[in-house]
């Protein structure tokens, strides 16, 4: 689902458990309804996309989202792996 930037949205921070790598956050910005709840229209920010929601993020959010990116499971794999590899044949 895509949040516009033209409606009210707040960006959530989520943790989540991976299967190899612990405890993981990843972030999300959702839309807001009229009286400002948050609502089931969202989708995944990141360093990528993050420009499109300066308008309701501050620098902080800005290093976190960075942070965020950097330990999801591809940043890891491209750290510690040169070649092109599959999450399974990794954490094999």
């Amino acid at each position: 689902m895509k949040v516009s930037t033209a409606e009210p949205f707040q960006i959530i921070y989520s943790l989540f458990e991976h299967e190899y790598l612990g405890y993981l956050f990843e972030s999300y910005v959702v839309q807001l309804d009229a009286s400002g709840r948050l609502t089931f229209k969202h989708q995944n920010i990141s360093s990528k996309n993050a420009e499109e929601f300066s308008t309701g993020l501050n620098e902080v959010d800005f290093k976190l989202i960075h942070l965020t990116d950097s330990i999801q499971q591809d940043a890891i794999l491209k750290k510690f792996y040169n070649k092109k590899v599959t999450p399974a044949e990794f954490f094999s």
